[in-house]
C-alpha cells in the first residue's frame, strides 16, 4: 500500500510569499514535489482568465482576458486590451503597462516563436475571433508592439497551440459561440514558409480521433527520436449532454498519425500544462466538471476547482497524481521564464478570477 507524506512549509523571502509543498510516494515510486512561490500580483486587482501568456525577449507578457466586475453575480463579463509585462531587475519584480491590444479580447491560442509572441484567435463580446498578432517586447520603449499576422482559416476560440521546430500546431477549439460548434481539426503552420508573418499558411492535419472537443490540454514532448504532440481532456457536447473527457492522445509529425494513451485519472478542462524533463507532462489542475452544471445555484459556495496536479509519462504511459496545489487557476496557460514554470492569473471558481503569478518549480528542476 502506498504511504502518502506531506510536508508543509511556509516563509518569507525579500517580502514574498514562499510554500513549498513536498509530497513522497512510497512502493517503488520516486518522490516528487512542487514548490510555489509567489510573484508580483497583476496589477488589475480583480485578474483575468483567458489572457494571452507568454515570454518576449526575457519579459512575462499577460495581455487581454476578461472578468466580472464585481458583484461578480450581478455583472456581465467585460474583455480587456490592456497589455501588461512583468519584468526582473536585480532580483525585483516589476509590472510595466505596456501598451493594448487591436480590441478587448481573449481566450485565444498562444505560442512563443523568434518573431515573439504568436496570438491566434479568441473572442470578444460579441464574436470568435480568426484574427492572429504577434507581441514584440521593446526594451528601449518599455512598449509591446503589436504586429500582423496571417488570420486562421476558420474562427476559434478555447483552443491550444503548441509548437515543434518550424512548426506551429493549433488543435480543436470552437467555431461559434456554442460548444457545439467544437470541433476535431488539427491545423498546421509553417514558419519557414515566409519571413512575412502575414504570407504565413494553414494546412489541415489528420483529425483528432473521439470527441471534437474545447479547453483541453495540448503540449509538444519527446518521445524517443519523435516529436510528438498530446492531446488530453477538454469539454464536449453530444446533443443536449455535456462530456467531461478523460481521454489521451499522441500525435506524431514524422507520420501524420494518431495513437490513443491511458485516460487521465481525472477531467482537466482548461487546465493549464507544461513539459518536463524526462519524458513527462506536469497538468496543474484544471476543471474535472463535477460542479460545472450547478455554478449558477452554487454562487459563491462553489468550492473551487479541484487542487490536483497529474504528470505522464510518455515512456512508461504511466499516470500520477502526486501533488495538491496551493492554487488551482484554469483558463490560463503554464509558460518558461527565467528556467521556471509561471502560472499567471486566470479563474479559481466560476466568474472569480485571482490577481496571483505563482512561479512553481518541481523537483530535480
Amino acid at each position: 500500500m502506498k504511504l502518502l507524506s506531506l510536508l508543509l512549509a511556509l516563509c518569507m523571502l525579500n517580502g514574498q510569499l514562499l510554500l513549498t509543498g513536498e509530497f513522497k510516494v512510497y512502493a517503488n515510486e520516486p518522490m516528487q514535489s512542487l514548490s510555489w512561490k509567489a510573484l508580483p500580483d497583476l496589477p488589475d486587482s480583480l485578474g483575468v482568465a483567458g489572457p494571452y501568456v507568454g515570454t518576449d525577449n526575457g519579459v512575462l507578457i499577460v495581455a487581454g482576458g476578461a472578468n466580472f466586475p464585481e458583484p461578480v453575480w450581478e455583472n456581465a463579463k467585460q474583455w480587456h486590451r490592456a497589455i501588461w509585462v512583468l519584468r526582473e531587475k536585480q532580483g525585483s519584480y516589476e509590472w510595466v503597462a505596456a501598451g493594448e491590444l487591436p480590441g478587448p479580447c481573449g481566450y485565444g491560442a498562444v505560442v512563443s516563436i523568434e518573431q515573439g509572441l504568436l496570438c491566434m484567435g479568441g473572442n470578444d463580446a460579441n464574436s470568435v475571433l480568426r484574427e492572429c498578432f504577434l507581441l514584440n517586447w521593446d526594451e528601449k520603449s518599455q512598449q509591446v508592439e503589436v504586429l500582423p499576422a496571417a488570420p486562421l482559416p476558420e474562427p476559434n476560440v478555447y483552443g491550444q497551440a503548441a509548437r515543434i521546430g518550424n512548426y506551429v500546431y493549433l488543435a480543436c477549439g470552437q467555431k461559434e459561440a456554442g460548444l457545439d460548434s467544437a470541433t476535431k481539426t488539427l491545423w498546421r503552420m509553417d514558419l519557414s514558409h515566409s519571413d512575412d508573418p502575414q504570407k504565413w499558411t494553414w494546412e489541415k492535419c489528420t483529425e483528432v480521433p473521439g470527441e471534437a472537443r474545447a479547453l483541453h490540454v495540448f503540449v509538444a514532448q519527446k518521445r524517443g527520436a519523435d516529436d510528438c504532440l498530446y492531446l488530453m481532456s477538454g469539454r464536449s457536447q453530444r446533443g443536449d449532454e455535456v462530456l467531461y473527457l478523460q481521454d489521451n492522445w499522441e500525435y506524431t509529425p514524422r507520420t501524420d498519425s494518431w495513437r490513443q494513451l491511458p485516460d487521465l485519472p481525472a477531467c482537466v478542462m482548461a487546465g493549464p500544462a507544461i513539459a518536463l524533463d524526462s519524458n513527462q507532462i506536469l497538468i496543474l489542475g484544471g476543471d474535472d466538471g463535477q460542479y460545472f452544471l450547478r455554478a449558477d445555484e452554487l454562487r459563491d459556495n462553489h468550492p473551487g476547482f479541484p487542487r490536483k496536479a497529474y504528470l505522464f509519462n510518455n515512456a512508461t504511459e504511466q499516470w500520477k497524481t502526486f501533488a495538491t496545489n496551493h492554487e488551482n487557476q484554469v483558463t490560463t496557460s503554464a509558460v518558461r521564464w527565467q528556467g521556471k514554470i509561471i502560472i499567471p492569473s486566470g479563474e479559481v471558481r466560476p466568474r472569480v478570477r485571482t490577481p496571483h503569478i505563482w512561479q512553481v518549480i518541481p523537483s530535480g528542476e
